[in-house]
């Protein structure tokens, strides 16, 4: 689902809601519920809407061995994002695929704005296309011309330009890029369910892939506080990351 329900909700989660309606008319038949990451509150919940009662659980762990994750706190210029620029400058079109998640459309443009000056010309593939189409850089989030959803899109499935993407978490719904090397966080997830799903889009190929979590003080008013003791802790982060999942 799409678009926008009534009263301002997402048309997905006002559907779901009515899944226990749709459920009665089943009877006693079985039902299997499938999710991804959920930790045991949000699977509480899940149940709850589905109208399970006696029920069990399969319970498998988010743990992906192939992604290393990394904290930093990003300075006011964003030199933590220089190595990004540099690889982009000498790897051109050959550069391994890259989300940057944001959670404020100010944080999508702060990225935007300090990537597109520090590469300058070199953002810009050569060729005959629009500016746009030939950028290395892209957006998407909920403001994004269609077109510019679907150039990003064919971009990480094999046939495009763009090798970076700056999105807010509505790219992580129901797409599935299997070359992705890194998933930066600029601000992390907003929950632990929520930072595990989106590192999750890197190294779906099974290959080595990377999290960066890059943090300014302002990130840290706007996450449980479950969040912010992964990123102040001096302990292992996928150690912090799985601590309220499934082993």
């Amino acid at each position: 689902y799409r678009g926008t329900g009534k009263k301002g909700k997402a048309a997905f989660h006002q559907a779901f809601g009515q899944v226990k309606d749709l459920r009665s008319f089943l009877g006693k038949k079985p039902l299997l519920a499938l999710t991804a990451t959920a930790d045991k509150d949000m699977r509480q919940r899940l149940c709850k809407l589905l109208g399970f009662r006696d029920y069990k659980e399969v319970l498998i762990s988010p743990n992906k061995e192939n992604i290393r994750f990394t904290v930093a706190e990003a300075d006011r210029n964003l030199s933590c994002l220089d190595w990004l620029v540099s690889l982009l400058k000498s790897k051109r079109e050959q550069s391994p695929f890259c989300i940057i998640f944001c959670h404020t459309v100010s944080d999508i443009v702060l990225v935007l704005s300090t990537l597109l000056m520090k590469l300058g010309n070199d953002a810009y593939l050569h060729g005959t296309e629009t500016p746009p189409e030939r950028c290395l850089v892209g957006v998407y989030y909920s403001a994004t011309p269609e077109s510019a959803k679907e150039r990003i899109c064919s971009s990480f499935s094999g046939s495009g330009k763009a090798r970076v993407v700056i999105a807010s978490s509505s790219l992580s719904m129901g797409i599935d890029f299997p070359r992705v090397r890194y998933v930066i966080h600029f601000g992390r997830g907003r929950t632990l369910t929520d930072h595990l799903q989106q590192a999750g889009r890197a190294g779906r190929d099974s290959k080595q892939a990377f999290n960066v979590i890059l943090y300014q003080g302002k990130h840290l008013g706007q996450c449980e506080r479950s969040v912010i003791e992964v990123i102040r802790s001096k302990e292992c982060v996928r150690k912090l990351l799985l601590h309220h999942f499934p082993p």
